[in-house]
């Protein structure tokens, strides 16, 4: 059963979880800011979640039912519990050579945020994701990988500190053409399954 009290209260704290996190990745607290860490999916997996969380808010102050957005919801969801996925199984080694303050921004984004984000779909309205979702977040996921591989093409490197691009599997200078579109298929291919998943729970659910 829905519960609208604690949907707020979910999306008040991921809102402030969010603005400190994305504080700290900037690094405001070292007296210095970088943008660079933008290139990676976390920021801006955050502020998908940022957007959709304030106008939910908004939309519960006048409305019962419903949400503001069935496609905002599924994507600050699902993106917000794939980066933490991803994180946690590929890129600690790459975290190891950033900034504290930066790894300590990354943490809150990619293990509190998610767990708050899963929370509030939890006690929220369910069955509402939809095939037309898993497309749209797919599209989202390629045309980042696009973006990134077309300015690395073009000579503009987009990675934290000495990479030319944020992860490591979409570095063809290491790994070569062959591998690089290896890596590109399989992480579409386990993205697409990933994203149905979550439409089948929340028809389960």
């Amino acid at each position: 059963m829905r519960s609208r009290k604690l949907e707020k209260l979910f999306g008040i704290l991921s809102i402030i979880t969010i603005i400190i996190g994305n504080v700290l990745c900037v690094g405001v607290l070292n007296k210095y800011c970088s943008f660079e860490y933008w290139c990676l999916l976390t920021p801006w997996c955050s502020l998908i979640s940022l957007g959709y969380l304030v106008l939910e808010l908004m939309y519960l102050r006048q409305y019962k039912k419903g949400v503001v957005s069935s496609a905002l919801l599924y994507m600050s969801v699902t993106s917000c519990v794939w980066v933490s996925v991803m994180s946690m199984l590929f890129w600690q080694p790459m975290y190891a050579t950033f900034s504290y303050s930066l790894r300590l921004g990354l943490f809150i984004l990619e293990k509190v945020l998610p767990i708050l984000m899963v929370c509030q779909w939890l006690v929220g309205p369910h069955r509402r994701f939809r095939k037309f979702h898993v497309h749209f977040a797919l599209g989202c996921w390629l045309f980042y990988l696009v973006v990134i591989l077309g300015l690395n093409a073009l000579g503009h490197g987009v990675g934290v500190g000495s990479m030319c691009v944020p992860y490591s599997f979409l570095n063809m200078e290491q790994l070569g053409w062959q591998i690089l579109v290896i890596n590109l298929l399989l992480m579409s291919g386990f993205y697409y399954l990933y994203c149905w998943i979550w439409v089948a729970i929340d028809h389960l659910w």
